[in-house]
């Protein structure tokens, strides 16, 4: 993708027919990125059954609007993970400009963290999107994997309530579109 970390947001950012995420059945790609302290972490290294990977950034207001129903189920699913893979800031501006630096991106997830309180772990990306672009490029897309490192749902936008439904089959044992 040409200019990953853009300075304004156009509809033309992303190709909405053609999403190109890990398909359901695949093995996903693990990543070594940063966590809240510039630590390096793992994306699959998880202690849940399930993980549970929302791609997002403190300007997609997509994602903001669907954190709370995320929390309830972070609530609901204890034995379940649930990471949020920061990328670029989906819409920059005056508060939370385009990233330059790692450094600037870190931060930016410091406050999701702390001021948005998000109660998920939070996981940042490389600079150039490497995981991100590698997980559909979208701004709001949800992956559930499984201790196997094999994706089990995907979508390309999240919703809360099909997230819900997922799990709650993969835990019983069921497929997803049950």
């Amino acid at each position: 993708m040409e200019n990953y970390n853009y300075d304004e947001f156009s509809s033309n950012t992303y190709n909405l027919d053609d999403f190109r995420g890990p398909e359901v059945g695949t093995k996903a790609e693990d990543f070594s990125l940063s966590d809240l302290n510039n630590e390096n972490v793992q994306l699959l290294d998880f202690s849940g059954k399930f993980l549970v990977l929302e791609l997002g950034s403190i300007t997609c207001p997509l994602f903001q609007g669907r954190r709370e129903g995320m929390s309830d189920l972070v609530d609901q699913f204890p034995s379940v993970s649930f990471s949020v893979l920061y990328f670029r800031e989906a819409h920059p501006g005056g508060n939370f400009p385009s990233h330059k630096s790692l450094d600037e991106k870190i931060g930016c997830a410091q406050q999701l963290k702390s001021t948005d309180e998000e109660r998920r772990n939070i996981i940042i990306d490389d600079i150039n999107g490497t995981a991100h672009l590698s997980y559909g490029g979208y701004p709001n897309a949800i992956f559930i994997i499984d201790k196997n490192r094999y994706v089990a749902f995907r979508s390309d936008w999240n919703n809360v309530s099909a997230t819900k439904t997922a799990l709650i089959n993969l835990l019983d044992g069921k497929p997803v579109d049950t």
